[in-house]
């Protein structure tokens, strides 16, 4: 239940219910009044914005009000989590040293957030396989220093990594990867982009705004050979529209001319990477 567990996150970080009282009547009552006051103050000045807004959205009292789980997970406090959760950033030495710890766990998801937005997607096995090759404790979580040489190796002369080989060369980064949530994480939002990228497509066969399109027309464009229009979709990456629009020339080009329509989910299931956790 989603507000529920907005139940739970208030209590893990102000170590108090949201809604609280002398007794269960004053309790059940403050509950159906459903405002949250975020108390106590003194905690929640030292917590994000965006874990109140978060907090609040699960709270919300009219049900159909709340959002939904998936929207939940795409909420930016819950990425920031996960990407809090796969790498582990080393502990500042005292005081004097915390300013420089928060700039170097920030340089080390902003460098391997690029990762998860740039990688081949056939390359996360490989990636997989490494990282299980020097998790010499068998424990799940690698140090940064022992990657050095494999991923500088592995995405040498990738133009869009080019920063990431950089620093990793430079022992710019440091800290540690659980590599089990770390892949995981990238599967979730590699599987995303992929999604966004074929619902752009979709969206510009969509002529009509109907929310189907019809196989002839895909198959006529694949036919004629048409490109890639640059511009379809200004917030998804070139590089990943192309990469949808190869395998619509795979799946399509050959298939019979049929006035049959397709919505976005008949769509991209024809996708031969639509299942992108299964090959990866």
């Amino acid at each position: 239940d989603i507000w529920s567990f907005g139940v739970v996150i208030y209590i893990m970080a102000a170590g108090a219910p949201p809604f609280d009282a002398e007794n269960e009547l004053d309790i059940l009552q403050a509950v159906k009044e459903g405002v949250v006051d975020f108390e106590p103050a003194a905690v929640w000045a030292e917590l994000s914005a965006d874990l109140k807004d978060l907090v609040s959205r699960l709270l919300t009292k009219d049900p159909e009000q709340r959002p939904s789980m998936a929207s939940v997970l795409e909420h930016s406090r819950l990425k920031l989590a996960e990407t809090e959760g796969a790498l582990i950033c080393p502990e500042p030495g005292g005081a004097a040293s915390s300013g420089a710890a928060v700039g170097e766990a920030s340089q080390l998801r902003t460098a391997f957030t690029s990762l998860v937005e740039n990688i081949d997607d056939a390359r996360i096995p490989e990636l997989r396989k490494f990282f299980k090759s020097v998790d010499y404790a068998q424990t799940g979580v690698v140090n940064i220093t022992d990657c050095r040489q494999g991923l500088a190796q592995m995405f040498q002369g990738n133009e869009e990594l080019k920063d990431l080989v950089q620093k990793i060369e430079s022992n710019a980064l440091t800290g540690k990867i659980n590599y089990a949530m770390f892949l995981a994480m990238m599967t979730d939002k590699r599987r995303t982009i992929r999604r966004e990228a074929a619902r752009a497509i979709f969206n510009a066969f969509d002529i009509d705004k109907n929310g189907n399109i019809s196989v002839y027309e895909i198959a006529q464009a694949m036919g004629r050979g048409d490109d890639l229009k640059e511009g379809c979709s200004p917030n998804v990456p070139l590089r990943e529209l192309r990469a949808i629009w190869e395998e619509m020339k795979d799946v399509f080009s050959s298939q019979e001319f049929s006035d049959r329509e397709l919505t976005f989910e008949d769509f991209f299931n024809q996708l031969p990477k639509a299942n992108l956790g299964a090959t990866v």
